[in-house]
Parts: structure tokens; sequence; C-alpha cells
């Protein structure tokens, strides 16, 4: 629900749509062409002061057992990413913080703020693809917003002060084949120690276990809660209260944060059940969640938890919205967060409810906070709980043509090996907050298999190091699903 959201949400906006209202700081081209031409060595630092970066040299990736040098190349190379999806200009005085004095001269800093607000920013958000420590430095491969893969270097001293900054056009590898499930599980655990993995494939009423991993520990599973959402809507409209043409309104004191776009619609905005549905699932839209949940009421939501096979239905009691999740974890008012951790369900209800007549605000400094889970600010559940869930919404889906395009996942229904499967349906979603990964996945064959991947991964630790994780995490996760199918 909450990653990236705040950084990349508004220079998404400014960068891709200035048509709805955005602004555009200078003119960008957009022909991949001409990028990958000025993909090129971009050279932002040219002095490596006592330093190199021998790119043949590199140190297997872990999130855990880092020494405290390595710990601050990582918070350096999360610090490069932030400034890369930043909505305001890269300063000279923010060079100067983070980098080595004698590494970088007014020159070399000018022109490496220069090329960054000038040839990178404008093609943001990036996303992080793959990150490795390296001997005095890192690599990352980032996507920008056109798709084009770039490798982001840096070379930092000891004390974790940038000595150079490279961006070169990524050099394409693949990646490693997953041969067992226990390699599954044992690259997910590197990626991220604290990791759940189910697998499990369901014949008519059976289904086996195929291989499982601390896949009863409750963990927070971010916007994967959307599941019980979308299987409240089937139920309302089963029930004749709503149906998938019905128009819903929404309102500024409904509109939540990014993901998603529908918070940048205008007040009284109309827009159908079934659209909500679309958008909620399949760019996970938290505004469109929140309508949704308003329309269907607390009882259908407790109900649908329940009902979807969570194993302990009062951990998701009450079930906040996205919105009031935002102004319990992003408002300069931490008093209520605080009060959260130890309160009972009723007074929950009651947090919810003051919640209600407050405007959703941000204080800037959130990212610099601990991850929220540990304070039981979450939707929670285990991997079990979600693959019930996960099946049993693809199962209410099975004869509903509306369900199948609200359930396909467009990031992964075209690509390969996941079309040569002869798949009846594949879903996949998704949710990630600061400290937090969660992916779900379902396919079902046309033998009426179904399978089902559950990967969860948490992280106590403050400036979410998961950002440089996340979408490894998340390709070992749909390796493991090609696997299972196999």
């Amino acid at each position: 629900m909450m990653l990236r959201f705040l950084r990349s949400a508004r220079p998404r906006q400014r960068r891709e749509a200035p048509s709805t209202g955005g602004c555009v700081r200078r003119a960008v081209r957009t022909d991949h062409a001409y990028w990958r031409k000025l993909a090129v060595p971009l050279l932002l630092c040219s002095v490596l002061v006592g330093c190199s970066l021998n790119l043949a040299e590199t140190v297997p990736t872990a999130g855990t057992d880092l020494t405290a040098e390595e710990l601050r190349t990582q918070d350096l190379m999360l610090w490069a990413v932030e400034r890369l999806n930043a909505e305001e200009d890269l300063t000279t005085e923010a060079v100067e913080s983070k980098s080595d004095a004698g590494a970088f001269d007014s020159e070399s800093t000018a022109h490496l703020v220069t090329m960054v607000n000038s040839s990178l920013r404008p093609l943001g958000p990036y996303t992080v693809k793959s990150f490795e420590l390296r001997p005095a430095g890192a690599l990352a491969v980032v996507r920008n917003r056109l798709g084009i893969l770039l490798d982001l270097q840096i070379t930092a001293n000891a004390n974790g002060e940038l000595r150079a900054l490279v961006v070169n056009a990524a050099v394409a590898t693949a990646s490693p084949s997953i041969a067992s499930f226990a390699e599954a599980a044992a690259r997910l655990e590197a990626l991220v120690p604290a990791s759940s993995l189910l697998m499990q494939v369901t014949r008519g009423s059976h289904t086996e276990s195929v291989h499982e991993r601390a896949h009863d520990v409750l963990r927070p599973v971010g916007s994967v809660m959307k599941l019980y959402v979308l299987a409240a809507v089937v139920e309302a409209i089963k029930e004749g209260d709503l149906s998938w043409e019905d128009v819903l309104i929404i309102d500024d004191g409904k509109k939540s944060l990014p993901t998603g776009r529908l918070h940048l619609e205008p007040d009284g905005t109309e827009i159908s059940v079934f659209e909500l549905s679309r958008l909620m699932m399949q760019i996970s839209d938290n505004t469109a969640a929140d309508v949704l949940m308003d329309a269907v009421g607390a009882q259908r939501l407790s109900a649908a938890v329940r009902d979807l096979g969570h194993h302990q239905p009062d951990l998701l009691e009450p079930f906040p919205t996205t919105r009031k999740m935002f102004q319990l974890t992003l408002g300069g008012d931490t008093s209520l967060a605080n009060d959260w951790n130890e309160a009972s369900s009723a007074a929950r209800h009651g947090i919810l409810e003051k919640l209600s007549s407050q405007p959703l605000t941000v204080d800037p400094a959130w990212i610099e906070r601990a991850p929220f889970w540990p304070r039981d600010i979450d939707w929670f559940a285990n991997a079990e709980d979600v693959a019930n869930a996960h099946r049993a919404v693809v199962e209410l889906g099975r004869d509903d043509p509306r369900m199948s395009q609200i359930l396909r996942s467009p990031e992964i229904a075209s690509s390969s090996p996941f079309v040569e499967r002869g798949l009846v349906t594949l879903s996949e979603k998704i949710g990630s907050s600061p400290g937090v990964v969660a992916v779900t996945l379902v396919a079902v064959g046309s033998d009426g298999a179904v399978y089902s991947v559950v990967a969860l991964g948490v992280s106590e630790q403050p400036g979410d190091p998961l950002e440089l994780y996340r979408s490894k995490f998340i390709d070992v996760a749909r390796s493991a699903l090609d696997l299972l199918i196999e």
C-alpha cells in the first residue's frame, strides 16, 4: 500500500500526465532511441580519488549479516534512488552533504546535479529491479517510466560517503533459474531473512502443500488485503445491494494517497463498481479500495475475512481504509498511532472514528521513521490465510467474465513463461509498505488444477531497505510459481 507512493506519486503525475493538471518543469523527449543513445556511460563524477569500482568482483547480496560499512553503503544507494524519484531538484548542498569531500570538486558536483535534474529525474519514477553490494560500492538496476533499464553504480568510502556515481545502459542478464522449491525458499531468505513461503496445489477439494517455510507466521500484508475487499463487493452484488454497473462517488473525504490515480480526480467524480474493482486490483488504487469499502460496509468486510478462511479474523477487526492507515502513520500527530498499538478492538474503532473528521496530512519526515508494522499498524495474516483468500476470490470469479477482467494481472499475464502454460487464470496481488513485501499468485490450469504461491517478508530497519530487494523478491515468487506448474 505505502511504499514509493509518497516518493513517486507526485513526480509520476507531473511527468506522465500533464494534461490532467500536472506541470512539467522541462520538455522531455520520450522516444526510446534517444534515451538509449543518451545512456552511453553517463559518468556523473569524473574523479575517483584512490578508489575504483571493479565490476568483475561481486559480493553476494543478502538482507542480513551486513557489516556497518555495508549498511552505510546500502543507505547511500537508497538516498540515490530517492533523489531520482524526488519531486524537488537535486541541489549542490545535498550532494555535498553525502559525498567524500576529497572526491568531488565544484565542477564535478555541478555536473552531477545537472545530469540528475536534466536527464534522469524527468524520466522518473524509477523502480529498483535488483541490487547488490560490491567492494567499496553497490550496483542497482533501475527501470524508468519508459521501461528502460539502467545500471546505477555508486562508489563509497568506509563512512558511506559518495565518491562516484555512474549511470550506464543496463547489461541485460537473465534471472538465474530456480531448480527446486528449497532453492526458492533459500533465495527469498537471502533477500529478506524474515520471510515466509507457501506453495500449494489444489485438485478438486484437496489442497497439498508442496513446500512451506514459516507459513504460519503472522506478517503484515499491505495491499493484499484488497482481496477481502473484492470478496465483499462480490457478496454485495450477489445479495442485490450492488451491481457492477452501479456508479459510486469519489469525494474528497474518501480520497487516499497513491498507489493509484483516482485521488487526482475532481471531487464528485462518478465511477462504476466494476472500474473501481479493476483499478483496485490491477494498479492497487487505494482510493478505489476505500470507496468500495465504504459501499460494502464494515459488516461485509468482517464477513469476508471469516469466509475466506483467515485463521484469526479478529486480527482484522476493525478493517481500516487505506486513508485512515495513512492518517495513522504519516501524519504529524503520532499520538493516535501510539494508542493503536495497545488498543482493544473497540478502542481501535474509536480511533478510526476520530480520524474520520481529520484531514489527510503528511509529515515530510515520515520516511526516516521505523516501519509501522511492528506497532501493529497494517493488515495482518499468515501465508496460509493469504493463499486461502486468493484461491477463494479466484473461485468466486470463475464464471463471471467481469471478475476475470478484474483479476487479470497485466504485468505477468502476457509474459514468458506463463503464456506457454495454457493457463485459464493467472492472478497476482502485491502488497508493500515500509519494511513490508507481500506477493500472492494463483494460476488455474486447463485441467482445473489450482497452483498458489505466497511469499511474505518484513524488515524492521528504518529507511525501508526492502526498497532495494522488493522487485527481486517478487521475481523469485513468480519463478517459484513457474516451477510449481511444471
